[in-house]
């Protein structure tokens, strides 16, 4: 018994030290992990902007014609339409970058863990926050936050 409780503690820190590949890397990934959660966020706003505009539709169909409530909504209708638009692009972009992200990082990974180097690179996801600071910052020049 005692023989065996010692082969035990001698195979356990082998066994632990055993080093394999992860077969979903990205999700080890802060960059990946952001670009996924903004994709979900996005399709929900998506499907919000849809109800939005059922809605919208509905109470179009509700009121009287050649009435300033008609127009009114007619106009409210084609500014909904433009965001629902323009939200459907983006999450179709997002979903491309978010699968492209995937492959790259599975292809990175397996480089870096044949190289023995670390993954992911710490550098990289700084250069990301900074370019996304950068991309949803203000471009007013009097705004108080360019302001120092």
């Amino acid at each position: 018994m005692r023989r065996f409780f010692w082969i035990i503690i001698l195979i356990c820190p082998v066994l632990a030290s055993c080093h394999r590949q992860n077969p979903y890397p990205e999700l080890n990934d802060p960059i990946y992990e952001d670009l996924f959660h903004s994709l979900q966020a996005k399709t929900h706003d998506l499907a919000e902007a849809k109800k939005k505009l059922a809605a919208i539709k509905k109470e179009l169909v509700a009121t009287r014609p050649r009435t300033i409530d008609r127009a009114n909504d007619k106009l409210l209708l084609k500014k909904e339409q433009v965001i629902y638009q323009r939200l459907l692009q983006t999450v179709a972009y997002d979903k491309i970058r978010t699968k492209r992200r995937q492959i790259d990082d599975r292809v990175s990974y397996k480089l870096a863990f044949l190289q023995g180097k670390p993954w992911p690179n710490p550098k990289e996801y700084q250069r990301y926050l900074l370019s996304k600071k950068m991309s949803h910052s203000v471009h007013n020049w009097d705004h108080p936050n360019n302001k120092q």
